[in-house]
């Protein structure tokens, strides 16, 4: 173990709690392998305790939401899959309207990552009536539907989501008249 490494024999949850991170993670194949953790984790998991300070529905969002990311960008998909039904069913009994979109579209790209594109079309399908119900702005409301319509005949890029994701922050404040 090396002295400086923050990845290594850290608690999981930085000062507090004594629940260890996994020491393996099962492949596809059923093998066990040691969980990948990237800088991000190792940074996250040092700093959580400033997050847990304040429990209210923004900062469990907030911790939600970097816990999805970082599991994605770690590869665990199921385990983002998780956390982002989570973040959506979190979002969603709070009333975040702008975070509850950008949530619902994390889940829908970890589910079209794992292969799992009618899911992820459907997902999508069923979120596009709230954003209707919004009157979101008309350019989230077409690059919506045109992504959905993508996955649901499968024929879709990664980057859809990505693009989406910057038009719904560029447009979400400019509503429908």
């Amino acid at each position: 173990m090396a002295a400086g490494d923050p990845t290594r024999g850290r608690h999981r949850y930085g000062t507090g709690s004594m629940e260890q991170a996994p020491q393996s993670v099962k492949t596809k194949k059923g093998a066990r392998r040691p969980p990948f953790h990237s800088p991000a984790r190792a940074t996250f998991e040092a700093y959580r305790y400033l997050y847990e300070q304040f429990d209210d529905a923004f900062w469990t969002g907030r911790i939600l939401h970097l816990q999805g990311h970082i599991t994605k960008a770690e590869g665990e998909l199921p385990q983002a899959e998780s956390l982002f039904r989570q973040l959506v069913a979190h979002y969603s009994a709070h009333s975040f309207e702008f975070d509850l979109a950008l949530a619902s579209l994390d889940l829908s790209e970890v589910l079209a990552l794992q292969g799992r594109v009618l899911d992820s079309g459907e997902n999508m399908e069923a979120f596009y009536s709230l954003l209707s119900q919004w009157q979101v702005n008309g350019e989230i409301l077409k690059r919506w539907a045109n992504l959905k319509d993508s996955l649901l005949i499968r024929r879709y890029k990664l980057d859809a989501f990505r693009e989406l994701s910057m038009v719904l922050r560029r447009n979400w404040n400019r509503r429908q008249a």
